[in-house]
């Protein structure tokens, strides 16, 4: 052994030492044989799962048809335009029949005339 190995070993034991002088506890877990490993813990057994009943699909009904407010102004629209109406009767009409605003009939009469919908 190297001079330090034995200043190591020696500083250890002295260590142990005073500390048996201070407590027997001590001196008794540092003299104590390594503890036992631990045992194995036993494994869980799998457990089969019951197969899952197939998910049913819910029967739908179908939807009415949804009525726009642009199906709804189209005819409206086409109408005052064959007919000569001004722009702003069939704006106030759209207005009133329908709610828009008037900035939406503005812009629904402008799609209807300049065929944007058809």
């Amino acid at each position: 052994m190297s001079k330090t190995t034995k200043s190591i070993a020696g500083t250890a034991a002295s260590a142990v030492a005073a500390a048996a002088e201070v407590s027997p506890t001590i001196a008794a877990l540092a003299n104590a044989a390594p503890a036992a490993p631990k045992a194995a813990k036993p494994k869980a057994e799998k457990v089969v799962k019951e197969s899952k009943a197939p998910k049913v699909k819910a029967v739908k009904e179908p939807k009415e048809p949804v009525i726009s407010k642009k199906s709804l102004a189209m005819p409206i629209i086409q109408a005052g335009i064959a007919a000569g109406t001004a722009r702003k009767e069939i704006l106030a009409k759209l207005s009133t029949d329908l709610g828009l605003s008037a900035a939406g009939a503005n812009t629904y009469y402008q799609n209807v005339k300049s065929n944007l919908w058809k």
